[in-house]
């Protein structure tokens, strides 16, 4: 092997090291700030909703309004196509500059009882319930099309949940129970307002 071959051979395998370890290449670096100040998250939070003074909040509306006081709830028997409702009203905490958010009501807060009438199941009233939530401000209805904002921030928001029975036959649902003790509202962030 030639003198300049083992000369080039051992300049790389010296620069080999230096570049992995036993030194260190640096190059020129500097830095700048852009500016800017600091930036804060925003809060979106629910307070509990609550009935009207002196009432329940629940009521069967179909086919006419039958108002259902607190002492009578755990003792109601629903039947397929009644329609209850629960009135309540909150309020909000939103704050963010472009915050879009709705409220809907939790159907998987909404469990099973465990019994049932001979010839049916325990779930089939949860199986067989449908659930929807209206909420207004101000006589406003709030959609995902029209939500609440930061203009909304403290404002008293009614909510109305709907639970409708389907129109079940034979011995479907029959005895079987809906536990709405843990029943939730929840308050979600939409679409970032454009």
């Amino acid at each position: 092997m030639k003198k300049q071959t083992k000369g080039a051979i051992a300049a790389a395998a010296a620069g080999a090291l230096l570049l992995g370890g036993a030194g260190s290449l640096a190059y020129w670096s500097d830095s700048s700030t852009i500016g800017g100040n600091t930036i804060t998250a925003g809060e979106l939070q629910i307070a509990d909703c609550v009935a009207a003074a002196g009432t329940s909040g629940w009521a069967s509306t179909n086919p006419t309004t039958i108002a259902i006081p607190t002492a009578d709830l755990a003792a109601y028997r629903i039947v397929p196509t009644e329609v209850l409702e629960y009135n309540c009203t909150t309020s909000i905490t939103a704050i963010g500059d472009r915050l879009n958010a709705v409220i809907e009501a939790d159907p998987a807060s909404i469990t099973a009882g465990t019994t049932a009438a001979t010839g049916a199941t325990a779930g089939e009233l949860l199986a067989n319930i449908d659930v929807e939530t209206t909420v207004t401000v101000d006589g406003n209805v709030v959609t995902a099309a029209s939500p609440l904002t930061e203009a909304n921030n403290g404002d008293a928001v009614a909510v109305t949940v709907v639970i409708t029975f389907a129109n079940v036959n034979d011995l479907v649902a029959q005895g079987a129970s809906i536990n709405l003790t843990d029943l939730a509202l929840k308050i979600e962030q939409t679409a970032i307002n454009p």
